[in-house]
């Protein structure tokens, strides 16, 4: 009964890290903000230089950042659903960021 218990709660604990990872973005802007802004259905809240917003949809992690960007704009990261932009797709996303 113990191993079925703790090979439960393993297998709960690494889907819901997995599960977690898939479904969460983030990123840090240059200058300090309290926004909330809806991008795609997902509701990004900052507050100070951080950002973030869960329940986000599946799609190429650049788009959504210029998406992101254009609304709040320039990032210093961004990271969504586990993949980092590099500093050159940042540089890119930060081209659409609000003036």
């Amino acid at each position: 009964m113990r191993k079925f218990i703790l090979g439960v709660t393993f297998a709960l604990a690494a889907s819901s890290a997995a599960l977690a990872d898939e479904s969460v973005g983030s990123l840090t802007l240059k200058t300090a903000s309290d926004a909330k802004v809806i991008v795609d259905g997902a509701v990004w809240k900052c507050l100070g230089e951080m950002c973030a917003a869960t329940n986000v949809k599946s799609q190429p992690p650049l788009r959504v950042c210029q998406r992101v960007v254009a609304q709040l704009g320039q990032a210093t990261a961004f990271t969504f659903r586990g993949k980092s932009l590099s500093e050159a797709e940042l540089a890119e996303c930060n081209a659409s960021a609000k003036k």
